[in-house]
């Protein structure tokens, strides 16, 4: 079956060359609801921004000529003993930097995105469809998702933002099991840094509330500026959701 946009054969479905961002915070299902659109496009390319950290998060502590060693080249970043450690890969052993320092804020937060931005640009001249997640709240406060959208990397291809939300309490109960099991997670929400607030947002549903709503709100009053879809995963499961998803980037 043929459509302006869409190829549908053998039950796999091929659109035509377009990029989906999502965007949300933490724990509202945009990660897995992206996923799992990710699977009913056939030529879709999944671009999560925390897979590329991980990458980014690596120093190797071999000698460079011409460069001091790495132990010098950080001690005034602040990350050691407490943000970097000694761990095996590939390549040998190397230091894995914390995403919670100065350093990751300067050398990897914004690089992240661009490097989302290539590949996504590379995979649309290919005929793929990117999906690109992990868009945060500073991005669609600050102008900058506005003018990732009008980058001439895109120009020329339909963008779709798909921006999720959730109930609070459930999204609370949502952070608070994530963080009891998964290391990770936790310190990404216990070590946000706020000058008004020195209790983790998990701590309480009260520091919770006041988490999302004047610090990273769950709705942001900036989302208007941008043609979007909102998408509420306590209202439907997540299938269901996809769906919706799907629909939405067909149009």
């Amino acid at each position: 079956i043929k459509r302006n946009n869409y190829i549908l054969e053998n039950n796999k479905m091929k659109l035509t060359p377009r990029i989906i961002f999502s965007s949300g915070i933490m724990a509202t299902g945009k990660t897995t609801t992206m996923k799992d659109l990710a699977k009913k496009i056939d030529n879709s390319l999944y671009l999560d921004r925390d897979d590329i950290n991980q990458g980014n998060l690596y120093i190797t502590p071999k000698q460079m000529p011409g460069l001091p060693s790495c132990e010098d080249y950080v001690k005034n970043a602040g990350l050691l003993p407490d943000h970097m450690k000694i761990v095996k890969t590939a390549f040998g052993e190397m230091w894995k930097v914390d995403p919670h320092n100065a350093f990751y804020s300067r050398h990897i937060r914004d690089q992240s995105y661009l490097i989302q931005m290539h590949l996504a640009k590379t995979n649309l001249q290919c005929g793929k469809v990117p999906i690109i997640d992990c868009i945060t709240m500073r991005q669609i406060q600050d102008n900058t998702l506005q003018k990732i959208m009008d980058s001439e990397f895109f120009s020329g291809y339909p963008k779709y933002l798909i921006h999720f939300i959730c109930d609070e309490k459930e999204c609370y109960e949502r952070v608070l099991a994530r963080s009891q099991v998964d290391e990770v997670a936790r310190k990404r929400v216990d070590l946000i840094k706020s000058p008004s607030r020195i209790a983790s947002p998990t701590s309480s549903p009260e520091a919770f509330h006041k988490f999302i709503t004047e610090e990273q709100p769950m709705l942001p009053k900036e989302l208007k500026n941008y043609k979007h879809l909102l998408v509420n995963t306590s209202e439907k499961n997540i299938e269901r959701c996809a769906i919706d998803c799907l629909q939405y980037v067909l149009r």
